[in-house]
């Protein structure tokens, strides 16, 4: 009898603790449950605040760009425009692009191109003059282009310096000065009112008289070239490779500073061309400068050209 209210005793404490342990995994599982419920509600409000969030920042980004494709097309346009004005004063300048060459006076040069680009040059000259960038005495003496040759002979006559500028304060000072030096106040003031109110102009120009100085070598009698490529190559050296050169390109406006280093580098390439290249500059560096130089710059009027022709000069010393 003990025995049996043991046994039953026994039995029914087992019962209750399984069913304790029961109720027990029934609460932790809807514990669980309950508790999963909760994280996957605040996941899905981190998720849709993150998306929210994202969208509305796309949706800055979308106005902002649309902003930008809306400026860059004004600028496209403004661009587009003033080449336009600055093709039109180019031809009121220079004349017309595809004009004809006199049998006559072709026979009289080394290169047909060669009265064109002398005509052309001469036409700058009598519009500087007539834009009065030279005083009444010059223009008697022979005008602009006087003044011009005048200058041209004296930087030949007095080159800058190229190697050991910076030994001392007193050689990169005097660097640093040489223009001023040999051209003096007055026609560095007139160079700076060119080069400060003609720049499209300028671009034709400095065009021109590249291949007319440098390409063509002056074409002879005449038109004999007044400054010869090692002097251009000392200018080009100044400009690409001192200290004083590159400061005062940074000193000039944009388009001068992107055309005379183009320049410059066309040069150092005919330096080379002709083993001239007696400072050893490695035009590699240059050119990857002046093209990067020439892409964000809009303003002028063939950069397409500049490029084509930086690229081809890339390829040929890769």
């Amino acid at each position: 009898m003990q025995y049996n209210q043991f046994t039953a005793s026994k039995s029914g404490s087992f019962i209750a603790g399984l069913i304790a342990f029961i109720i027990l995994l029934a609460g932790g599982y809807f514990g669980y449950i309950k508790v999963m419920d909760w994280h996957q509600k605040q996941l899905e409000n981190a998720v849709s605040e993150k998306t929210e969030k994202f969208e509305k920042k796309t949706a800055e980004l979308e106005g902002t760009l649309n902003q930008l494709k809306q400026q860059l097309a004004e600028e496209t346009k403004v661009d587009k425009e003033a080449k336009e004005v600055s093709a039109e004063r180019i031809e009121k300048v220079f004349g017309e692009p595809d004009e004809k060459l006199p049998v006559n006076t072709m026979e009289a040069m080394d290169e047909p191109g060669c009265y064109r680009l002398e005509k052309k040059i001469n036409a700058f000259f009598s519009y500087l003059d007539q834009q009065g960038f030279a005083d009444a005495a010059s223009v008697e003496a022979g005008g602009t282009r006087q003044v011009f040759e005048e200058m041209v002979s004296e930087l030949a006559e007095h080159p800058p310096m190229i190697i050991g500028e910076t030994r001392d304060i007193v050689s990169l000072m005097h660097n640093q000065a040489h223009f001023f030096r040999i051209l003096k106040k007055e026609r560095i003031e007139m160079v700076r009112q060119i080069l400060n109110t003609e720049p499209d102009v300028l671009e034709h120009a400095m065009g021109n008289f590249y291949d007319y100085y440098v390409k063509l070598g002056g074409c002879g009698g005449q038109g004999e070239a007044i400054v010869s490529l090692e002097t251009l190559y000392e200018y080009a050296s100044f400009f690409l490779n001192t200290l004083s050169g590159k400061s005062y390109l940074l000193r000039r406006g944009s388009t001068i500073r992107c055309l005379t280093r183009y320049y410059s580098v066309l040069v150092l390439h005919q330096a080379n061309k002709a083993t001239l290249n007696r400072y050893g500059i490695d035009i590699r560096p240059h050119i990857e400068l002046a093209l990067d130089d020439i892409r964000n710059q809009n303003s002028l009027i063939y950069q397409d050209q500049y490029i084509e022709r930086l690229g081809k000069l890339k390829e040929n010393y890769q």
